[in-house]
């Protein structure tokens, strides 16, 4: 199986390269975003440090040429889902603020979401939404960590979704999850209302990153009415009918 494969004009992004001692840590396939991010978590970098390849190196600089590649088109356009800070394991972040990209990013928590919008103060060409994705326009439980600045890893404010057991399924690595664990009731629209609302024609780069939502997004996307050129998404916590 290639790492890169197109199908109808999109590009979904994976990698299934990893040495067997990583791939089996982490039981499945896991994509581009996600290797990003693991290389950034404390707890994972001596894995990745040591069992990094070549392979990983080269389908590293794979993945920035075609990014670098279509970030060349005129008036690039992305959409993210789930951005959190715009900082921290974002693989796209660099792009946004070199290329001058125009998009729309989601966040639905408030606090993590005044984050965002300090990350990208001056950039001008971005709209920013205090909102959730999901398949119907509506108010939607979400479940999180509390802020905390101490006690939790430097990543925490990544772990929002609308499925508990995803959450809970980080309590090897903080084991007293239950006592950061709280919930908020998000404002939530469809992929296709967001797209109709802010009058998307076309989408070079959709980035999703929800734990675990994201194969539902993808499956909501009216493609007859807009095909994202590229599409960069998480799986690692989506199971294998998905």
């Amino acid at each position: 199986m290639k790492s890169i494969i197109k199908i109808h004009s999109i590009y979904l992004i994976f990698l299934n390269f990893l040495p067997d001692k990583i791939r089996k840590h982490f039981k499945r396939i896991i994509n581009a975003n996600l290797v990003f991010q693991l290389i950034l978590h404390p707890l994972n970098f001596r894995l990745i440090k040591e069992n990094l390849s070549s392979a990983f190196k080269k389908q590293r600089i794979k993945f920035h040429r075609i990014i670098e590649k279509q970030s060349k088109i005129k008036d690039f356009f992305f959409i993210q889902i789930g951005s959190n800070d715009g900082k921290l394991g974002d693989p796209i972040h660099d792009y946004i603020i070199k290329y001058n990209w125009s998009g729309i990013l989601i966040e639905p928590i408030k606090y993590i979401y005044n984050k965002l919008l300090r990350t990208y103060e001056k950039q001008k060409n971005l709209t920013i939404e205090n909102v959730a994705i999901s398949d119907k326009n509506e108010i939607r439980t979400f479940y999180r960590l509390k802020e905390n600045k101490n006690g939790l890893p430097i990543w925490y404010e990544q772990l929002g979704t609308f499925f508990l057991e995803i959450l809970l399924s980080h309590k090897k690595q903080i084991h007293n999850i239950e006592d950061y664990l709280i919930t908020e009731e998000v404002n939530c629209v469809t992929f296709n209302e967001l797209v109709r609302k802010h009058n998307v024609r076309k989408i070079d780069l959709l980035h999703i990153d929800t734990e675990g939502y994201d194969d539902e997004i993808i499956k909501s996307i009216d493609f007859t009415k807009i095909r994202p050129n590229i599409i960069l998404y998480e799986h690692k916590h989506l199971k294998n009918e998905d």
